[in-house]
């Protein structure tokens, strides 16, 4: 280097494998008489040597002394995070709040923050409802994805993806916005050979028993999932999806203004009580499924599943009920026996033709059938009679009957642009028959002897069409839609059998069709900017529907117009949170039959006959919502508020047979104003090493009612709720998991304000011994109370496990009902009586579990 110059380097090398080196430099500058040369290396002592300013050659021989440093103590810690949100995409570490004693996925989803699992299975995400469970990417089972929530084990499972914004169509990502919730499973890395999955058997008093097999095969073309769950328990292997028969399993499909003439038998069991069907719920069910996914060929993909279920439920209740009637009082005392018998069969196939990159055509097929079965058969006495019992023996049967076939094209024109078309046709029949044979009102002047049988019948016949485009350009999305609607239903409904001792004719009260006829077109722009998105639509829908009532149609049916406007805010203020505000109106229009069955099962004798009349019904949907996630806090919170108002127009007047207490109205309109609000907190406790969630809703239903131009009741509805739980994790071996919910319901009609209120409170434990038998104790207490009465029930069960890491097997014991509970009582009560039930719960018992993954 020249000192005298800024120490410039004039020249340098690299020493070889043995520290030899050699320098070369001709340029003889005067102004400097000597030069300094520079020794360095990693780990020792810079050396600096003075050399002459000449010609001539030098040698040097250097020596580097070591130069040590000494570093600061460094700590590494483990932190392994519940979750971690990129972008859209949620992943959750099921290692985090897993505690060995979840059996099925339902069970490890609840833990989740964020995640919330209704009893009937529903889960929902940030508090939007999912679309889907998808496995390592793939659909399974469409919408019916409680049959793989319910059934298939915790231990498979690795990680759970949750995908906002999630887009079904792969030809639509890009251009489409999408503000769809769906789950992705992340499966264990040694459970993917071509064949695996679990099997468990249980075996206990009682005559219980549990058993379920998930076999899964993923190879290259092929993707097949198995499930299967019989047992004794009262544990539900569906949630709702028995019920779900509203419409087809297809994600495009607009039935705007869609006709609907409900079937007046509802065939279903009492209420659950607000707890756990598995405590009072006496059943045998079987449940089967089966999906199936082949890549045919590069551009053909063929996805079928089918699934069965077959079930014998029990419940029996026994209640006491007083009827406060305008001439007389008089108590009488019931034992009831509810056999429910739910069997269905589900069967889907899908094909996917992909002819080029830009453009594909889909079929889909679903077929349903349901029949249900309720058998009711009554005890009961009147204390003025000595006690003597009267039999009443009631029977209804419902079949559903669905088909679906759908046709859906689209073609991507271009990198932003796409067109959609969609066609379908939907079937469906469902005759119900009931049968009641009843003397329980002889002792106040009603026939002894009365026997009614019912029979009704609803079909309908739908045909959608639908033609859309989608364009994008920089901050818009704009589509535009036509589509038409043609649906034909109709009801028929006759009553026959014995009155006095007399055969009464078969009647045909109600012979009613709709032909509705519907054309509807929808514009929409969607603007993203900034962190914020703006979406505003309108939709124009032309009704032309005739009502037909025994074969003469009814008059004054003109064409009418509805305009639908809509429209979207959402702000992402900071990091992982949005604010949403959204205005909607929506139509919706039906064909009603004021056709009830006979009340002589039920709390006081009410039967009204009617015809036909058309509701148009319009609402006023406003929201509020508010979502933010933090991945260092670990904390997921969501607020939800709704205003709904609802006006009802009936265009025609009720016809009706009275018989006894009847009385029946002419109903022109009716108005319903709702609001809803929710809050729900999780947040990650990290000096706890906790999860704590909490959860506030509050409801206000205000409606009234006007016959004949006149108001005649203003009613209001409050429902308060709150719910908070703790997920603890301590240092000690002991895990423990605290939560409180409170309900409470205030109902003002007319005059008379009634208010109840539900009080649930859990504790469970679980104690862990050499990382391989832990021992979970829960403690579950209800509290309701109505009208200054109330009513305590409280139960505990245990539950012991063994689970060896590395291990293929594992074993439990649970033991449900230790205290042995029998009964559940509380008070029910309305405008003209007051009731006091008693419903029976499942008497102690123990189950023996073994389960083998392979």
């Amino acid at each position: 280097m020249n000192p005298c110059k800024d120490s410039s380097i004039l020249v340098f090398g690299i020493s070889d494998r043995d520290g030899n080196f050699k320098l070369s430099y001709h340029q003889n500058n005067a102004s400097c008489e000597q030069y300094v040369i520079s020794f360095t290396a990693i780990n020792y002592r810079k050396n600096i040597q003075p050399i002459p300013n000449n010609k001539e050659k030098i040698s040097l021989d250097v020596v580097l002394e070591p130069q040590i440093h000494t570093l600061k103590e460094v700590i590494v810690k483990s932190v392994v995070k519940g979750f971690k949100q990129t972008n859209d995409t949620t992943v959750f570490n099921l290692s985090k709040y897993a505690d060995g004693t979840e059996r099925k996925l339902e069970d490890i989803l609840k833990k989740l923050p964020g995640i919330t699992v209704a009893e009937n299975g529903a889960i929902s995400f940030k508090g939007k409802t999912i679309d889907k469970i998808l496995v390592e990417g793939d659909d399974f089972f469409s919408k019916n994805y409680t049959l793989l929530s319910k059934n298939v084990s915790a231990g498979l499972i690795d990680k759970i993806e949750a995908l906002e914004n999630f887009q079904n169509e792969n030809l639509l990502k890009g251009i489409t916005p999408s503000d769809k919730v769906a789950l992705n499973l992340k499966l264990k890395k040694d459970l993917k050979p071509a064949l695996f999955g679990e099997a468990a058997a249980g075996l206990g008093i009682k005559n219980k028993y549990d058993c379920s097999i998930n076999i899964f095969s993923f190879i290259k073309k092929v993707k097949v999932a198995v499930i299967g769950n019989m047992n004794n328990t009262g544990t539900s292997t569906l949630g709702n999806i028995q019920y779900n028969f509203a419409g087809a399993d297809n994600d495009i499909n607009l039935l705007e203004g869609s006709t609907k003439i409900p079937n007046p038998i509802e065939v279903k069991m009492p209420s659950n009580l607000d707890i756990s069907q598995n405590r009072y719920l006496h059943n045998q069910t079987f449940t089967s499924g089966l999906q199936f996914n082949f890549d045919i060929a590069k551009n053909l993909k063929a996805r079928f599943y089918a699934y069965l279920n077959v079930d014998k439920q029990a419940q029996s209740l026994s209640k006491k009920t007083t009827f406060y009637l305008p001439d007389t009082l008089f108590s009488i005392n019931e034992n009831y026996m509810y056999r429910y018998k739910p069997n269905l069969i589900h069967s889907n196939l899908q094909l996917r033709y992909q002819p080029t990159s830009s453009q594909s055509i889909s079929y889909n097929l679903s077929i349903k059938e349901n029949n249900n079965t309720l058998n009711t058969n009554i005890l009961l006495s009147d204390k003025t009679i000595n006690g003597t019992y009267y039999p009443i023996n009631g029977s209804s049967n419902e079949s559903t009957k669905e088909l679906t076939s759908e046709i859906t094209y689209i073609k991507k024109m271009s990198g932003n642009q796409a067109l959609l078309g969609e066609f379908i046709f939907m079937k469906n029949n469902r005759p119900s028959y009931l049968i009641l044979d009843t003397n329980r009102f002889s002792f106040i002047n009603i026939p002894t002897d009365w026997q009614l049988h019912q029979e009704v019948e609803t079909n309908s016949d739908i045909l959608s069409g639908r033609l859309q485009y989608v364009g994008k350009e920089k901050h818009h999305t704009y589509s535009g839609a036509l589509g038409f609607l043609k649906n034909r239903a109709a009801l028929s409904s006759f009553y026959f059998g014995e009155l006095e001792n007399l055969n009464t004719a078969k009647l045909n009260f109600n012979n009613i069709s709709l032909n509705k006829n519907v054309l509807f077109a929808e514009l929409q722009d969607n603007i993203i900017w900034k962190q914020k998105e703006l979406t505003a639509n309108v939709r124009v829908i032309n009704d032309y529907s005739k009502s037909i009532e025994q074969s003469q149609e009814t008059p004054n049916k003109k064409s009418r117009i509805f305009l639908l406007p809509g429209i979207s805010l959402k702000l992402k203020p900071f990091l992982y949170s949005t604010l949403g505000l959204n205005y909607k109106k929506d139509y919706s229009a039906s064909s009603v039959a004021d056709l009830y069955r006979n009340g002589i099962i039920s709390n006081y004798l009410n039967m009204s006959i009617g015809g036909q009349k058309i509701s148009y019904s319009l609402k006023d949907n406003f929201s509020l919502s508010f979502r933010y996630s933090n991945t260092d806090i670990q904390w997921i919170m969501g607020l939800t508020a709704s205003l709904q108002l609802e006006e009802k127009s009936y265009v025609n007047k009720i016809t009706s047979n009275d018989i006894s207490f009847i009385r029946s109205h002419d109903l022109h309109h009716s108005n319903t104003h709702t609001f809803f609000a929710r809050f729900q907190s999780d947040k990650y406790l990290s000096f706890l090493k906790s999860n704590w969630r909490a959860t506030v809703s509050a409801l206000q239903n205000n409606f009234n009612t006007i016959i004949n131009d006149e108001p005649v009741t203003e009613n209001l509805f409050n429902t308060f709720s709150t719910a908070t739980s703790l997920i603890t994790s301590l240092d000690i071996p002991v895990n423990f998991q605290v939560g409180a919910s409170l309900n409470r319901s205030a109902i003002h009609l007319g005059r008379q304000k009634i208010i109840n209120q539900f009080n649930n409170y859990n504790l469970s434990a679980i104690w862990k011994y050499n990382k391989n038998l832990f021992l979970k104790p829960t403690i579950n207490t209800y509290r309701w109370s109505s009208l200054s009465k109330s009513t305590t029930a409280t139960f505990l069960d245990l539950y012991l496990g063994y689970a060896k890491a590395g291990s293929k097997w594992s074993g439990n014991l649970s033991i449900k009902n230790l205290l042995n509970a029998n009964q559940i009582d509380f008070n029910v009560s309305g405008d003209y009586f007051f009731s006091q039930s008693s419903y029976q719960l499942l008497r102690r018992y123990s189950l023996i579990s073994f389960n083998y993954t392979f």
